[in-house]
């Protein structure tokens, strides 16, 4: 069962959490909600590099969050250390050294809730909701984003050869990492 279902109190406050998340980061990195509907959001970003960014700083917030003790007892939710090939040692979370990212001191892979990206760059076109008023982008480009999140895994971000392309030499903006 998702984890709604499996704690309906626990992921209100969860959602809340990922919300302010989703809103604090986008405003942080020049990006705009262009629409929210369930748990799911749309987001736009003028720069493929800022939206890159946005995503990589959310999985890390993510990590970081203040979630509900009763959302980390679940499976799905639960802490998950990282078992590659290297041994690596899990620090307290505590730890402030643990934000210096994958490969330093933070050796877990997800911790809350997970959440599935796609990025894909290119045009888009905007259209108003004529019953709303409301701004929303349409097109191919919002069609590939999409299919490409639906592919992806909860803490996994699927880009596409396009955006890779147009990151280029840009990874040291990002953060450089791990691709």
């Amino acid at each position: 069962p998702a984890l709604l279902e499996q704690n309906p109190v626990g992921m209100g406050r969860a959602l809340q959490v990922y919300a302010g998340l989703v809103r604090r980061l986008l405003a942080d990195n020049g990006g705009f909600v262009v629409q929210e509907w369930g748990t799911a959001f749309q987001v736009g970003f003028v720069d493929c590099t800022n939206a890159l960014r946005w995503c990589l700083q959310l999985q890390e917030a993510l990590l970081e969050a203040d979630w509900p003790e009763s959302i980390l007892t679940l499976k799905d939710a639960t802490l998950q250390h990282w078992t590659g090939p290297e041994p690596l040692v899990v620090q307290d979370l505590d730890n402030a050294a643990h934000r210096a990212g994958f490969g330093g001191p933070r050796q877990y892979l997800w911790r809350g809730l997970r959440v599935a990206m796609g990025i894909h760059v290119g045009a888009a076109f905007c259209s108003e909701e004529p019953s709303t008023g409301q701004m929303t982008i349409v097109g191919p480009m919002v069609r590939e984003a999409s299919a490409l999140a639906s592919k992806a895994t909860g803490g996994h971000i699927l880009a596409s050869a396009a955006t890779l392309e147009a990151i280029g030499d840009a990874w040291s903006d990002v953060g450089d990492p791990f691709v």
